[in-house]
């Protein structure tokens, strides 16, 4: 243990002078360590935040989350290299490619996605079944020229400890480039990778066929256009099954802005039999459709927004349509929000006739309103909102309220928040349930480079 002890030492003090040299001795580094308290665990933080490598671990029980990152970027120079390692949290482009589907969720004031997304890892943080994974990013970015930003991004995951069975590497690579014009942009993006598949036993007849553990190599080409009013993302995917077969599926998000109007639509179809992701997930050949309509500022402090979104089965079994229609008032530090929301499901019987089904209605409201007082070394905020959620089986009532406390004296500072939510269900048939969170959070900035903060969480029901 103690030989352990003096190593963490070492690397450290290593870390720090090679830091400071880099920097040339302008220091903008940190040293956070944060401890949250719960009823069955406690879980403990450690992050090093230095100008060329940052340094994140979380502890908790018997578990561990380490990782590492480097970055190396020069203002007199264009390029730019970043290298990450350890339990990572992989998104973006990676879930994108995982997931094809649009998104069923449903809210008056959503808006499309209209840009070309790239690879994404972050500290895994309390996501303790992270697996291990390797991130590097070359990136030259130059705003002077039309190719503003291009790059390659290599993504290895070596050990997913999800699984309790011998396990393959994912490999995958994503080659991005942004054009610049006078007041329109245009990307693209490629991202292809091996991803693996594991064996499935044939049970019977009517069931997919018998394959061994392999890869299958999946791709995705974006396409996007951005301009003042109007701004266009355009996806390809092609997946490779494991009886290695070709499958396509295409999305296309769009979004258009007039005055204080905006419009956005989204399309979704996969139009073979069906598609299997590079995460392994079944989609059968559907069609996906997503409007949304705003209009803000219609009153003075008043926007109304509504979604619609429907899906479509090409096997023409059962269809559904959700809407969310809303207002939203917003004043100064007060805000109040209401949606009613509704969703039918087209079911085909036997009788080759459709049902229609009123499966939800529910009528959602919500009130909020920010509270600011400050002084030369006092800053407090208090934030309170009210949630009513009508279901058409029951009714649930939350309430959250925020407190913060900024206390500057030099270049120290103390900082207080605490954080309530109360939530009660209400059912017609059973009994009603009640559930509280509390949240008690304080840190010290001794300076720049210094910081201690504890968190306490309460959780009833």
């Amino acid at each position: 243990m103690k030989k352990i002890i003096w190593l963490i030492a070492f690397i450290f003090n290593t870390v720090l002078f090679l830091n400071n040299a880099y920097c040339l001795g302008k220091l903008s580094n940190s040293v956070t360590i944060n401890c949250s308290e719960k009823a069955d665990s406690v879980l403990y933080d450690f992050n090093l935040d230095l100008d060329l490598i940052k340094v994140y671990s979380t502890f908790k029980d018997d578990a561990c989350n380490f990782s590492t990152f480097f970055n190396f970027k020069n203002k007199e120079l264009p390029w730019s290299v970043q290298f990450k390692t350890g339990n990572l949290s992989n998104y973006g482009v990676f879930s994108k490619l995982n997931s094809p589907v649009l998104s069923n969720t449903v809210s008056p004031f959503s808006t499309a996605e209209t840009s070309c997304l790239s690879l994404k890892s972050s500290h895994a943080d309390s996501a303790f079944s992270a697996p291990l994974s390797m991130f590097t990013q070359i990136e030259y970015s130059d705003k002077s020229k039309k190719i503003y930003r291009a790059g390659n991004q290599i993504l290895m995951i070596y050990a997913d400890l999800n699984k309790d069975y011998e396990h393959l590497p994912v490999y995958a690579m994503n080659n991005y480039a942004d054009f610049m014009f006078k007041q329109s942009s245009l990307s693209f993006s490629v991202y292809t990778g091996l991803f693996p598949y594991y064996h499935k036993k044939q049970t019977s007849w009517f069931n997919e066929p018998y394959y061994s553990d392999n890869y299958s190599l999946d791709s995705l080409f974006q396409t996007a256009f951005s301009n003042k009013n109007f701004s266009s993302v355009f996806s390809a995917f092609i997946y490779t099954n494991p009886i290695a077969q070709i499958e396509t599926a295409f999305k296309s998000e769009n979004s258009f802005s007039i005055k204080n109007m905006l419009f956005n639509l989204s399309g979704f179809i996969i139009p073979g039999n069906k598609i299997f992701t590079s995460a392994s997930k079944n989609y059968e050949s559907q069609i996906q459709l997503k409007t949304n309509f705003q209009a803000k500022q219609i009153l003075p402090h008043l926007s109304t927004g509504s979604t619609t979104f429907c899906k479509i089965d090409l096997y023409d079994r059962e269809h559904y349509l959700k809407n969310s229609t809303g207002i939203k008032i917003l004043k100064n530090n007060f805000q109040l929000n209401c949606s009613i929301n509704t969703k039918l499901v087209f079911s085909k019987t036997d009788s080759n006739q459709y049902e229609i089904l009123f499966t939800d209605f529910d009528v959602i409201s919500k009130l909020q309103f920010i509270l600011n007082f400050c002084t030369i070394t006092l800053n407090s905020n208090i934030y309170c909102d009210f949630t009513k959620n009508y279901k058409s089986c029951n009714t649930t009532e939350k309430i959250n309220a925020q407190i913060d406390f900024n206390f500057m004296d030099n270049n120290e500072k103390l900082k207080f928040s605490a954080d309530t939510t109360v939530e009660l269900k209400q059912y017609p048939d059973k009994q009603n349930k009640a559930k509280i969170n509390s949240e008690f959070k304080a840190e010290y900035l001794l300076n720049s480079f210094y910081s201690f903060s504890f968190k306490i969480l309460i959780s009833s029901l």
